[in-house]
């Protein structure tokens, strides 16, 4: 386990914000999960947010830089394989 992971691990559990969340979207709630939820995680500091699209079959991932911002890394279909830099 790398060491900035240990240090959010205390006696009461989990302290601050996950490194990752994979949000699964559905045509209802798209809006939300795209505008609300996108920037509640960038003002939180989640490393890496993810939008997955069934309905698509795509997967959009955006990283957190330096300035608390997210930038597209990239996006991706069912038949792309990608690698999680947060957790090597």
């Amino acid at each position: 386990m790398h060491y900035w992971r240990e240090a959010k691990i205390h006696d009461k559990g989990c302290v601050g914000a996950p490194d990752m969340i994979v949000e699964i979207v559905s045509p209802r709630t798209m809006k939300k999960d795209v505008d609300y939820k996108f920037h509640l995680c960038e003002e939180n500091g989640v490393k890496e947010y993810w939008i997955v699209t069934p309905k698509f079959r795509q997967v959009l991932v955006f990283t957190l830089d330096t300035s608390q911002v997210y930038h597209l890394q990239g996006t991706f279909n069912v038949e792309d394989t990608e690698t999680v830099p947060v957790f090597t």
